[in-house]
């Protein structure tokens, strides 16, 4: 067996290491090209002239092929432009030995986010060339160069949070709206909050109702039962209720400071600022929400302990109604110390039956069958010819036909973009109707590159290699699969399985990444 696979050990960590300490061409050299107009074309700034400086700076660097990440057409204000989005994402991933561009202003005007990237990318250590401005990192000069610009980033993007939050904390001390998105129950008009007629009745039912039942679940089970939904008009979950009975806001009391500059560990409560929001009208009394916060506090429970238990199926899983299912322990009554695990619909338990009726499957068994489906498929053996065969197969798959009708779509996105503007310009439509109709096409647009960078990842030929890798050594483990521990098992699993799709009658469809 592989050293890939050993016990304990993650596997995609250990290949994609061992690949790198022996081959060298597993990194890339990239050039990072953009025009945002048919005048900087005009210019000089065509992206073929890019290329062709680039292409020519690294010949005489004695640099191999270069891999072009090419944003034509996208102005610098938009920080998630397709390619910008995949090159930071092969960035992070390390693959990246080395990054040309032909001027700063190709990847930002703005000199924050700059300062931002030149920053991120310091911190990969990777070979940073810009050829107008003649800075090399592979000099001691031009990294001396990067070096004091990553410390000017970090001091300013420094300077930019204290900034804000001494505005923000000077906004809270005056008792204005601290702005972002308003809690339900609420809404914004001309920068100030107000209650939201509708909105903050429910609200009053949702309080009145956990004081009458005492269950977090029992309201949320209630309010999705009578047609409630949620500012965004979906179906309402324990954590939204959560949030709403523990948010003094509805005192008309907002919190300001609760998290460490920005981070998700929660500062000590002593140093959290509660200012009353001027002219804002409370929803709950004060005693009322008091009443609230001692019943939550009252029915706090310990959770079953499940230190060592793993759930190898975790993330992977699906039920027939399209929501997350995950691991679940419950203590047996009965008998001290014994607990029973399950895989139950998320969507169930924390939505309720109108969601979902319910569905649930037996941890060992529904781990058992997969593993047995997964060792039953996985009966290839691949020589250096069968990869290589594999991955042309992969190319011509489902996946790559998705991916063209995708970039099509976001084409005609993009087509239906600029004819709003040009109808915008020519008084053939109101602002108003503009506005809606540029939000509808750039959620759109939003959806359609979160999977198309998806998809980028599956057909990514060094994640199909290093996926036929792990085919491979499973082949060979000729059923070990079994006898790994369970967390050398998750990892397999992770790898090899895109999703698993589970239905209320324990039927089981198990969907494998192509290689």
């Amino acid at each position: 067996m592989s050293d890939c696979l050993k016990d304990g050990q993650s596997a995609k960590l250990s290949c994609a290491q061992k690949r790198r300490s022996n081959n060298i061409t597993a990194f890339i050299d990239a050039a990072y090209c953009r025009t945002s107009t048919e005048i900087q074309r005009d210019k000089g700034y065509s992206v073929p002239r890019q290329k062709e400086l680039l292409t020519e700076h690294a010949r005489t660097k004695g640099c191999g092929n270069l891999t072009f990440y090419i944003d034509d057409g996208h102005s610098s204000a938009d920080l998630e432009r397709p390619e910008l989005v995949r090159l930071r994402r092969d960035i992070e991933a390390g693959r990246i030995r080395s990054l040309r561009v032909y001027s700063y202003d190709r990847l930002f005007r703005s000199l924050i986010e700059l300062l931002s990237f030149i920053n991120f990318v310091q911190k990969h250590k990777i070979e940073f060339i810009s050829l107008k401005e003649q800075i090399d990192t592979t000099t001691p000069q031009g990294n001396l160069q990067l070096q004091i610009m990553g410390s000017l980033a970090e001091f300013e993007r420094r300077q930019v949070v204290q900034r804000v939050q001494d505005a923000m904390y000077h906004k809270v001390r005056k008792g204005d709206f601290c702005g972002g998105q308003p809690a339900y129950g609420y809404r914004v008009k001309d920068k100030a909050l107000f209650q939201h007629p509708e909105e903050s009745k429910v609200v009053e039912v949702i309080y009145d109702k956990f004081i009458e039942s005492k269950s977090i679940r029992g309201v949320t089970l209630w309010l999705n039962k009578n047609g409630h939904k949620t500012k965004r008009g979906k179906t309402w979950a324990t954590a939204t209720i959560k949030r709403i009975l523990w948010n003094p806001l509805y005192m008309g009391i907002q919190t300001y400071g609760k998290r460490k500059g920005g981070a998700k560990t929660y500062a000590p409560e002593a140093e959290w600022m509660r200012e009353k929001v001027r002219g804002l009208e409370p929803i709950i009394s004060k005693e009322k929400f008091d009443k609230v916060q001692s019943l939550i506090k009252a029915r706090a429970f310990k959770k079953p302990d499940r230190r060592g238990r793993v759930y190898i199926l975790s993330g992977l899983l699906r039920c027939e109604c399209g929501g997350r299912m995950g691991g679940y322990t419950h203590p047996d009554k009965r008998k001290k110390g014994r607990s029973y695990s399950y895989y139950k619909c998320n969507d169930h338990i924390h939505k309720g039956s109108c969601v979902c009726p319910g569905n649930s499957f037996t941890k060992e068994d529904l781990e058992e069958l997969v593993l047995q489906e997964v060792n039953a498929r996985v009966n290839l053996k691949f020589d250096a010819k069968e990869k290589a065969s594999a991955q042309l197969d992969g190319e011509a798959s489902s996946n790559q036909k998705r991916m063209q009708t995708l970039q099509a779509n976001l084409r005609q996105l993009s087509s239906k973009k600029q004819k709003l503007l040009d109808l915008y310009s020519e008084d053939g439509i109101d602002k108003s109707g503009l506005k809606e109709a540029i939000a509808r096409i750039d959620s759109q647009t939003n959806s359609t590159n979160e999977e198309i960078n998806k998809l980028s990842l599956e057909l990514d030929p060094r994640e199909q290699d290093m996926r036929a890798d792990v085919f491979s050594q499973l082949n060979d483990l000729k059923g070990e699969l079994f006898n790994l521990s369970r967390k050398t098992k998750q990892t397999i699993l992770q790898q090899v399985i895109k999703e698993i799709v589970v239905t209320r009658d324990h039927k089981v469809k198990v969907s494998i990444y192509e290689i």
